[in-house]
């Protein structure tokens, strides 16, 4: 049998996105611990610690300097979107560490 085009792209889609939202998880879940009003908006200190997190290696002018990228109107309110964008190479480092960690140990997926 044949797949219509417009089938195949959505399957495909779906499937990307899902792959996306899985991979968006852990991220997602920490994001959430830290947005302490729930608001889904990070304020400026709330985005530092998602930062210290992600990536404890940055110091605090790596910090600032991804502040005022994520945030140039100085609006001290980031979204999780904001956040995905100008984090996505730390996020990438802090899953394979995730699952480094989980395939070392005893394979319980609690990785944070």
């Amino acid at each position: 049998g044949s797949v219509a085009y417009a089938d195949l792209v959505k399957i495909l889609l779906d499937f990307q996105l899902r792959g996306h939202d899985r991979f968006l998880m852990r991220f997602r879940e920490l994001f959430q611990s830290i947005d302490s009003d729930g608001d889904g908006v990070l304020e400026e200190q709330e985005f530092k610690s998602l930062v210290r997190r992600v990536s404890p290696a940055r110091d605090e002018e790596e910090i600032d300097e991804l502040l005022l990228q994520v945030d140039p109107g100085h609006t001290m309110r980031v979204t999780f979107s904001d956040s995905v964008t100008v984090l996505s190479p730390d996020i990438v480092d802090m899953m394979i560490v995730v699952a480094r960690t989980v395939t070392q140990t005893d394979g319980s997926d609690d990785g944070w």
